[in-house]
This record gives C-alpha cells, sequence and structure tokens, in this order.
C-alpha cells in the first residue's frame, strides 16, 4: 500500500510540474495497472484514500482547464457474507472444513464445523440477517454432525441457541420462520427434549441476549405446534 501511495503521490506531482501530456499518461496508467493488480488486496479505507487522491488529482488537471466528468460512483460494499469463507480446520487443505472470517489475504477460522466444503459453502449462502444479526444453523457440537442449533455468527465468535436443537432440515426450517420484533424476541416451534423428535412445544427465544424458554403447552406434531401459534 505504501508503494501504490507513493505512485498516486508521484502522479499529482507529476501532473502539476510536466507539461508534457504524454509523460502524465504513462505514469497514470502505471498506477492505474498496479492498482488493479491490488484490488483485491486493498481494505475499503485504502481504497476510499485511493478514492480521495484521485480527486485531487483531477482538480490539479482541470486548473484553467474545463472541467472533466468524475467518473460513476464505485459499486456498493459486498455484502456482509462475502466476508465469510470456508477454509481447512487444520490449514491442510483437506476435511474438516470451518467458516472462516477474512480480512484481505488473512483468515480467522471459527469453530462452526463441516464434513465437506460442499456443505459449508452452502451454509454461508443460506446465512439469514434477522435484525442485524447474521443467523445460521451449526452443528450443536461444532463437529459437522446432527443435531443443529440455530445460532448467530459475531465475526469469529459463535452465539449458539441450545433450545433449537434437531436436524438440519429442522433447524432450517426453523431459521426460515423466526420472526423476532424489535426487541429480538422471536417465538416458534422446537423439540421438548432438545433431540428433534416429539413431543414439541412453544419456545421463546431473544436473538440478541440468547435468553430462551419453553411454554408449558406440548404437541405431537411440529403442524400441530405451529398451528397453535397461528403459523
Amino acid at each position: 500500500m505504501k508503494s501504490l501511495a507513493v505512485l498516486v503521490a508521484g502522479c499529482m506531482l507529476s501532473t502539476s510540474v510536466f507539461a508534457q501530456q504524454v509523460s502524465v499518461e504513462r505514469l497514470a496508467q502505471t498506477v492505474a495497472n498496479e492498482i488493479q493488480q491490488k484490488a483485491y488486496t486493498l481494505s475499503m479505507a485504502e481504497k476510499a484514500e485511493i478514492s480521495r487522491k484521485l480527486q485531487e488529482i483531477r482538480r490539479v488537471v482541470n486548473r484553467g482547464g474545463a472541467e472533466i466528468p468524475l467518473p460513476p460512483p464505485p459499486p456498493a460494499p459486498p455484502a456482509p457474507t462475502s466476508s465469510y469463507t470456508c477454509v481447512a480446520r487444520d490449514n491442510d487443505g483437506k476435511a474438516p472444513y470451518v467458516i472462516g472470517v477474512r480480512e484481505g489475504l488473512n483468515v480467522t477460522r471459527t469453530k462452526i464445523t463441516f464434513q465437506t466444503i460442499a456443505d459449508c459453502e452452502t451454509t454461508i449462502g443460506r446465512v439469514r440477517y434477522v435484525n442485524g444479526q447474521a443467523m445460521l444453523c451449526v452443528s450443536r457440537d461444532f463437529d459437522g454432525y446432527e443435531p443443529y442449533v440455530m445460532a448467530t455468527l459475531r465475526g469469529k465468535d459463535v452465539q449458539r441457541y441450545p433450545r433449537t436443537n434437531g436436524s438440519k432440515g429442522m433447524c432450517e426450517d426453523m431459521l426460515r420462520s423466526l420472526q423476532p420484533d424489535i426487541t429480538g424476541n422471536a417465538v416458534f416451534c422446537t423439540s421438548r427434549d432438545s433431540d428433534g423428535h416429539a413431543p414439541f412445544v412453544t419456545t421463546e427465544l431473544n436473538i440478541v441476549t440468547g435468553y430462551s424458554r419453553n411454554s408449558s403447552e406440548t404437541f405431537q406434531t411440529m403442524d400441530s405446534c405451529k398451528s397453535f401459534l397461528g403459523q
């Protein structure tokens, strides 16, 4: 980044000092090429700094001449899930795999484990943002096997909700139907004994604090439980 900043600064100096358009264009092309080569390693802050310096260059170029129109604004930042990636848990390129948080070229591993990279990538693709919380279904014991529970992912930290145990499909169904209020409280149906089987109960969960409790009523089928909730 330091060399890149020097090149950008050099371009500014050359623009104000040299009158030869060819020299300016050649230096500008050099800067553009290096930015393109290193774009994937730049942070948002570094990209913003480059954008600011380019605006300064335009002001120098425009002195005494017609104003050069600004290029269209840069695209919006990628969705938050773009910072998550699947990597080998032991950094050996082999199973098991975990979700990692990528910052540039570095990856911080979470405990969320999968037996296949396909399962890991599918899970990342199904992350649901609920009230600003990144929620997903993870293996309860972080071993890539059932039962699964709903969880919130905050950077590399994972908060699991133990009363949401069940099969992976059951967990994903609960996650899809989750409709918390503005305080984070949600009501849904889950297995009373946290084993994914009947009987089922209605459960209250706060996705912010993690507090949960089961209601008094039990049901022999998930459908009858959902009917009780009007779902």
